[in-house]
């Protein structure tokens, strides 16, 4: 009767012992999960914010054409509101300017000689130069 009872002690103790190895075990790989679950949402979240960048640069872009330009210059800013165009020598001094615009604006280069020129674009909320050359 010792020798059984001695037994199913040492089971007991076995399986307890091996239970408690398994909770280590398992809750080791729940804490890896987690850490690959906490890099996922990392990785989807820099992946969010480049896409985010990508669409603020594409919003704050601005169409104007044709560039060369030979007597007039087009240009759409991609957003809504009232803007100021200036455009620039490749020195910076200000040759050209108007103010308040809204939607497209042709701007008459005629007057220009053949050269390159920066074309100031502001709002209240943005600035964006671009390169543009006269022929």
């Amino acid at each position: 009767m010792k020798v059984v009872t001695t037994l199913l002690i040492l089971f007991f103790v076995c399986i307890e012992s091996s239970a408690q190895e398994n909770r280590t075990f398992f809750d080791g790989w729940a804490g890896i999960a987690e850490d690959v679950s906490l890099v996922h949402e990392n990785e989807l979240k820099r992946q969010t914010k480049i896409r985010r960048a990508s669409e603020l640069i594409m919003a704050t872009s601005l169409e104007y054409f044709p560039n060369p330009a030979e007597e007039s210059l087009t240009v759409k800013p991609k957003f809504q509101g009232s803007y100021d165009l200036i455009i620039r020598t490749s020195q910076g001094m200000k040759i050209w300017g108007n103010q308040n615009l809204r939607g497209a604006a042709d701007i008459d280069l005629s007057k220009l000689t053949p050269g390159m020129y920066l074309l100031d674009y502001r709002s209240q909320t943005r600035r964006i130069v671009e390169i543009f050359f006269k022929r």
